[in-house]
């Protein structure tokens, strides 16, 4: 059975138009982080319409809690769609093109929003044996949304699992990315502030200059690698992106120099070591600053959920691929992955004979068809959930 057939039985004509016309209004009209507003509402109107009333707000997102049949089945399972969009002028000429001047889908947030509308009526029509929670996440962009929901203390402590996904025009509609363990990584940042003393650059011996330190401190960073093995060193990655004094003229030789750059690693305990290395370094110096900031975590599937691979491909009419490489991009899904069992796919986003296009770009745009796809999916892990816990 292919997914086309699968998703015709699955979803009518009026359906399918009905997630068409939510994908591309939302698309039209896109709000940046904590600024969805109305995509909110969308959800909120169309999931009531769907028939579900158990609807709560947190902030600018949405849960969607969907009872299950039986009251012994352990549960609830979490499917989590993000829904922000992005500050960049959209360029694609969809004729659903963004009416917001500077602000796009450009990540395929939109179609992950209608993925759990269209998974919301799969569960309408098939209800779950498992109490199901839909989440629709806001500022997944800032990589405070999910942290956001986690915080309000309307998440369950627990949960038979959190299942989610990303588009990704790498791959075609209908290819579907299951990969056992780390798919993207976690997101630090790092500043050294670099401290001296200012004076005119014609009597350098009047001041201290901290540029010196600071191109130290750069050509350290950058051997950091070096203390890992080859393993290791792919699992990580250091850049530094910023170096600016903060001198207000070119014959003023400046008081302090900031180095700021960022960490993605794809094991904690690799984060773990990479951070501690950065304090060795500053701690070499006597006028250097180190702060690091924790941001999301690592996305890990867990490998409970792995022998979803061979049923999901039976069942659903997807074709399972393999990821071609873990993300060193972030996703905040992350928080999640700390907190329950998770599973993050890829859902392919592109026609055969369309070209990639990255994400992050004014051109990027997802086929509508990866939602219904996604949303099938995230219904046959429910299935197969189901019967193996």
């Amino acid at each position: 059975m292919t997914f086309e057939s699968q998703i015709s039985k699955s979803f009518s004509i009026e359906e399918q138009i009905q997630l068409t016309n939510l994908r591309e209004s939302i698309h039209r009209e896109p709000e940046l982080s904590h600024k969805e507003f109305k995509t909110k509402q969308k959800i909120i109107d169309f999931i009531k319409a769907v028939g579900w009333d158990d609807v709560t707000s947190v902030d600018t997102g949405v849960l969607v809690s969907i009872p299950g049949s039986n009251p012994s089945a352990k549960g609830p399972i979490i499917v989590r769609g993000d829904m922000d969009a992005l500050p960049i002028q959209e360029a694609t000429g969809l004729p659903y093109e963004s009416i917001h001047k500077g602000c796009m889908h450009a990540c395929g947030h939109d179609v992950h929003a209608t993925a759990l509308c269209a998974l919301a009526i799969l569960l309408k029509k098939y209800p779950p044996q498992h109490s199901v929670l839909l989440l629709f996440q806001p500022a997944e962009e800032t990589a405070t949304g999910a942290k956001l929901m986690i915080d309000s203390g309307k998440l369950p402590p627990t949960a038979l699992a959190c299942l989610g996904g990303h588009v990704d025009r790498r791959y075609v509609v209908g290819d579907v990315v299951l990969h056992d363990g780390a798919i993207s990584a976690s997101s630090d940042t790092f500043s050294f502030v670099c401290h001296g003393q200012s004076c005119h650059a014609a009597r350098p011996n009047e001041g201290n200059n901290p540029i010196p330190i600071a191109t130290e401190v750069a050509s350290r960073l950058l051997t950091v690698s070096d203390l890992f093995d080859d393993s290791e060193k792919q699992a990580f990655v250091l850049s530094i992106t910023q170096m600016n004094t903060n001198s207000t003229a070119i014959n003023v030789i400046p008081s302090q120099t900031v180095i700021e750059g960022t960490i993605r690693s794809l094991s904690p305990e690799i984060r773990e070591r990479v951070i501690q290395q950065l304090n060795v370094i500053a701690h070499a110096f006597d006028s250097v600053e180190l702060t690091t900031v924790k941001r999301s975590p690592a996305v890990i599937n867990h490998a409970l959920l792995a022998s979803m691979a061979n049923q999901l491909s039976s069942q659903s009419g997807v074709t399972i691929v393999p990821l071609s490489s873990p993300n060193m991009a972030s996703e905040d899904f992350g928080y999640y992955s700390e907190r329950y069992p998770t599973w993050f796919f890829r859902f392919g986003a592109r026609k055969v004979m369309d070209v990639f296009i990255p994400a992050h770009q004014p051109t990027f745009f997802a086929e509508t068809e990866t939602a219904v796809v996604a949303a099938q999916v995230f219904f046959k892990c429910i299935e197969i959930l189901e019967k193996e816990v």
